[in-house]
């Protein structure tokens, strides 16, 4: 397929697979699976079927054939990363279980773009109470050698429980009017994927506002301007 067509594409990570439409000629192809490095005629394919019980469907515009399939496979990955730490926090799981999904894992992580998304996420809510299973007993005593990003990872995220649920709770209390017309939901999607409640944990509000997507961010949006500055002073408040 030329590199020179662009697309619109509706693509999944969850699902594998995408929908693109030829940007001059209104051509449909799909990617109906990871195995489809390149997108197929959506002719004969019924796209209902395909994309049954999809989530998580995202947009693009613009973009090569070759790009709409690493769209498709880095949300697969990311998402994968998120279910081995979830299996890895798993004690029922057992031992072999669990430290295989770390290997997987820190391959994964040895991607920056991973890492930094998946700490996105864990940094936004704490970790749920399980009835009868200590915090403690959801992490690992020790991971092997050749798993150094994973054994960082789960080690801070466990040191700074008592903090994640201490920003989230003040994200929880910021009156809804403070968010727009668009709501609160939106805003948080976009404050976990700037790393805002990781960096409020972490008290690096600084390195947040140097980040040139977060300035832009900023300029576009006077609503997470308001958000970062209530925050900041209810946190202050609980000091």
């Amino acid at each position: 397929m030329s590199d020179n067509r662009r697309f619109d594409v509706l693509y999944s990570g969850i699902g594998e697979c995408a929908l693109l439409t030829d940007q001059e000629t209104g051509d449909k192809f799909v990617i109906r699976n990871l195995d489809d490095t390149e997108p197929v005629s959506a002719d004969g394919v019924h796209i209902g079927m395909l994309t049954q019980d999809v989530t998580g469907w995202q947009k693009a515009s613009g973009v090569t054939a070759a790009e709409a399939y690493q769209l498709v496979l880095g949300e697969y990955n990311y998402f994968t990363a998120l279910w081995l730490v979830d299996l890895i926090l798993n004690p029922e799981k057992d031992d072999d279980m669990r430290q295989s999904a770390a290997i997987d894992l820190e391959e994964l992580l040895s991607d920056e773009m991973y890492l930094a998304r998946v700490r996105n996420v864990l940094w936004s809510i704490p970790l749920p109470e399980v009835d009868g299973i200590s915090m403690d007993a959801r992490f690992p005593a020790s991971f092997s050698p050749e798993c150094p990003l994973v054994g960082q990872l789960l080690a801070e995220l466990q040191r700074d429980q008592p903090e994640i649920a201490r920003v989230r709770a003040v994200w929880n209390q910021l009156p809804d009017e403070l968010f727009g017309a668009e709501g609160k939901v939106p805003g948080e999607k976009q404050a976990v994927s700037l790393g805002l409640f990781r960096l409020l944990v972490c008290r690096s509000l600084n390195s947040l506002v140097q980040k040139p997507e977060f300035i832009l961010e900023i300029q576009q949006s006077d609503v997470l301007g308001g958000i970062i500055a209530h925050m900041m002073e209810l946190l202050a408040e609980e000091k």
